[in-house]
Parts: C-alpha cells; sequence; structure tokens
C-alpha cells in the first residue's frame, strides 16, 4: 500500500550503526512512512539486524548512488526522505521536512543538519585541493523531496561528491530550497565515511 514517505537508506556494512538509524525514522512524530533498506554488497551481519516492517534489498557492490537509486525504484511514497545509516533522525525530522516542503512551494529540500565528531572540513567537491566547512556542503542523506525528482535526477556513479552532483543536476529542472534551520538531522562523523576517508588524500600542512 502506498505512503506518504518513503525512507530509503543505503548501507555497507554498518549493522550496528544502522539499528540506530532504523530506531530514529521509527521514533518519528510523522507515522505514515516506509523503510527501505539497500544493502550495497556488504557481508556483516546487516540481514540480523532489519526488523521484519522494513524492506530489505541487497545489490552487488556498486556505490551509494547505486544503491539510493535502487531503494527509490522500490519505493511507493509521495515523498523520499534519505538517510546514510550511519546518521539519524530527530523526531520531528520527517513532519517539520513535509511542512517546510509544501511552506517554500518547492520540490526538494536540502541541509537542516547538526555534525558530530572531530572532522568538520571536507574536501571541496569543486577544488579537491581545498577543504571546506561540512556544515556548508549539501549532504544526501538530507535530501527530501517528491519521488518525481529522484526518479527523473538518478544518482550518479562518482563515489565522492555524487551529492552536490544531484543537487546541481536537480536545481536545473526542479525547485530547490536549502534548510538552515530546524536542524533535525544527525551526521555522524564515523570511521569509513567518505568524506573523511578522502581527507587522507590531500594532507593539510
Amino acid at each position: 500500500m502506498p505512503v506518504a514517505i518513503s525512507v530509503v537508506i543505503p548501507t555497507y556494512n554498518r549493522a550496528d550503526l544502522l539499528v540506530r538509524a532504523l530506531r530514529s525514522v521509527q521514533s518519528q512524530t510523522f507515522t505514515d512512512w516506509e523503510i527501505i533498506v539497500v544493502d550495497d554488497g556488504g557481508t556483516d551481519h546487516t540481514p540480523d539486524v532489519i526488523p521484519s516492517t522494513v524492506q530489505y534489498i541487497y545489490q552487488a557492490n556498486a556505490g551509494p548512488g547505486a544503491a539510493r537509486n535502487n531503494g527509490i525504484q522500490h519505493a511507493t511514497g509521495e515523498y523520499i526522505s534519505l538517510l546514510d545509516s550511519d546518521d539519524e533522525y530527530l523526531p520531528e525530522h520527517l513532519a517539520t521536512r513535509l511542512a517546510i516542503l509544501k511552506r517554500e512551494n518547492v520540490d526538494l529540500l536540502a541541509g537542516g543538519f547538526s555534525v558530530t565528531g572531530a572532522k568538520r572540513a571536507v574536501v571541496d567537491f569543486y577544488d579537491p585541493s581545498k577543504l571546506v566547512d561540512l556544515e556548508e556542503c549539501v549532504v544526501g542523506g538530507s535530501f527530501f523531496g517528491k519521488r518525481e525528482v529522484f526518479q527523473n535526477v538518478p544518482f550518479g556513479d562518482l563515489r565522492y561528491g555524487e551529492d552536490t552532483q544531484f543537487w546541481i543536476d536537480a536545481q536545473r529542472r526542479y525547485r530547490t530550497f536549502f534548510v538552515r534551520e530546524p536542524k533535525t538531522y544527525l551526521l555522524h562523523e564515523t570511521a569509513g565515511s567518505l568524506r573523511l576517508d578522502k581527507l587522507t588524500e590531500f594532507p593539510q600542512s
């Protein structure tokens, strides 16, 4: 049966962190949702932590963009909300995102996140030799919008920067809005994050 919001969570060998992400969706004040977890070729015990109410899809490893695209194709919701498996929502995330989307009369939202962890600078998508403040970046997990946007503007196969490229492509065709407040998405800088891994390619003096 169709739902209002489909929450798509790509994951790769993050079973223990995924539990936190799933619980954050289950704790939402807005309750008309479904969860789709796309396991991108992981080898850990992720299948064991998936509740029976969650749709689980396994695919050969193809990167986060491909995993998101796969989940979106299986979504039934009028709206799509993304969530990275090492991050989490505050309880009012879905309710406030839907309200902002309607208030601003737009098709796609990004932003509205706070960062936990020591690293706040990341490699600049436009100039990889430079670092930028993470809180000024486009973070794919914070995307929320109409399903048609995600269907018509799929994520590319970039292993880093696919979020920014998606945002650029979407802005050419749809109305977008960057959320500053409220910050209802918690972004955890965890070991194995692509953002942190990328920093090691450009060590700073």
